[in-house]
């Protein structure tokens, strides 16, 4: 399973895929920092979950979605 972290801050990026990691699920962990980013990376490999931060840069995550 592919996961998809779209966060501003590095602090709580790595915080989630420290959670994930412990989870033990082996899952492929993608990280973006900007809507920029991750639309660039959906676009190339569509994940399986995306964990959205609310607002970034002046912009919705229901926009991304």
């Amino acid at each position: 399973m592919q996961v998809l972290i779209v966060e501003r801050s590095v602090e709580v990026i790595n915080r989630l895929e420290e959670i994930l990691s412990e989870a033990g699920r082996g899952w492929i962990i993608r990280k973006a920092s900007s809507f920029e980013e991750a639309t660039f990376i959906i676009r190339k490999n569509i994940p399986d979950v995306i964990l959205l931060d609310i607002t970034m840069d002046g912009i919705s995550g229901g926009d991304i979605c």
